[in-house]
């Protein structure tokens, strides 16, 4: 498949798919949101910015100057949604140890039943997190990296699970994908 063809599939997975938000619905050039989470690929061209009928550059602007990541392997990341995908979670929660990034998955059908997948941080500035996320929207943007890719996740420490997470390549970081991703709120109980 084409790389703009292959771009443009990833970034449909953002695009709104609620009619009440028809101007959410379309990807413009290289960018698409639902209001949740935003993909960009600035290896395709982009528009320009009056051309684009939502602010994404006020929600992006912010999370690029987050400095606290942790590193994962993108293709363990996908297998662990995936896996999370399999037993219907509606929730991963992030949790980080001394060297791994542990994924608490929530289900509906048993409450008390947590999934846990633990996946190596290759690099990581000493962060503690504990953030929740639609284990979709997290597998949409694994998918947007090759299987060799490492992903940093960027997060505002002192608000983990109330300010929006920066996923990009680790390599790549001018010409990258990027995904900016909203976090579940977490209960007291989970928290």
């Amino acid at each position: 498949m084409p790389k703009d063809m292959e771009s443009t599939k990833w970034l449909m997975l953002a695009a709104s798919k609620d009619d009440a938000r028809p101007q959410l619905k379309n990807v413009y050039s290289n960018i698409a949101t639902d209001g949740i989470r935003i993909h960009c690929d600035p290896s395709l061209p982009q528009l320009a910015s009056e051309d684009i009928p939502f602010a994404y550059q006020a929600i992006v602007e912010p999370t690029l100057k987050y400095d606290q990541h942790i590193e994962i392997s993108a293709n363990n990341l996908i297998m662990a949604m995936k896996a999370l995908k399999v037993f219907k979670c509606y929730l991963a929660i992030l949790t980080t140890d001394k060297e791994d990034l542990v994924i608490n998955g929530k289900t509906i059908e048993y409450e008390n039943i947590a999934i846990a997948v633990k996946i190596p941080i290759s690099d990581q500035t000493g962060i503690q997190i504990r953030a929740g996320f639609h284990p979709q929207f997290l597998l949409d943007a694994a998918l947007g990296f090759t299987e060799n890719d490492v992903m940093s996740i960027y997060f505002r420490t002192d608000k983990p699970n109330k300010c929006p997470a920066y996923i990009r390549t680790a390599l790549d970081v001018e010409k990258g994908r990027y995904v900016v991703l909203m976090p579940v709120y977490l209960p007291e109980e989970d928290e």
